[in-house]
């Protein structure tokens, strides 16, 4: 995973400035690298954001995808920044716990892409305290029908899948 946090350094911060001070606005990159989510056998595929500190109104972020190996993390800057894509979602901060990109991580896949880059924007004008946003952030593969912290299906193959759970249960 690569990142960078233009607007501002430090830690990952998501901020709208307000038009009396555009300089405030910060914006987080983020490029994921799909060469092992291709060869998995998924369902879904989530963003799992975690959010350290949270301002005390509701707040919003827009995610776009911009094209893949259009910035580099350590030399991007607000000037440089790439161009925003299509919008892949907006999530609430205070409730939204991850995004859904399958459809998004397919369709890389499918155009033979072996990297995701997107961007996340802060929709509000606000100035004062920022979201930031945990580095560890996660693009997570799994095989349910939603994320979970177990799954059942191990292997597409579902006799395969049984013997797996079978030579478990007798390990127990």
């Amino acid at each position: 995973k690569t990142f960078a946090n233009i607007g501002s350094g430090g830690a990952l911060e998501v901020k709208k400035g307000a038009d009396s001070k555009p300089n405030d606005t910060r914006e987080i990159l983020l490029e994921f690298d799909l060469t092992d989510i291709a060869k998995f056998y998924y369902k879904k595929v989530y963003l799992v954001p975690s959010w350290t500190r949270i301002n005390d109104h509701a707040h919003t972020v827009s995610l776009y995808r911009v094209e893949p190996d259009s910035w580099d993390g350590k030399s991007v800057t607000y000037n440089t920044k790439p161009a925003l894509g299509e919008l892949i979602c907006e999530l609430n901060v205070d409730n939204a716990t991850m995004a859904d990109l399958t459809s998004v991580v397919n369709d890389a896949v499918a155009a033979g892409q072996t990297k995701l880059s997107i961007c996340i924007v802060g929709t509000a004008q606000y100035q004062g305290n920022s979201d930031k946003l945990d580095p560890n952030v996660q693009l997570v593969a799994t095989s349910d029908d939603a994320l979970r912290n177990y799954t059942f299906e191990l292997v597409e193959d579902e006799a395969e899948n049984q013997a797996i759970w079978d030579w478990a249960e007798e390990l127990v």
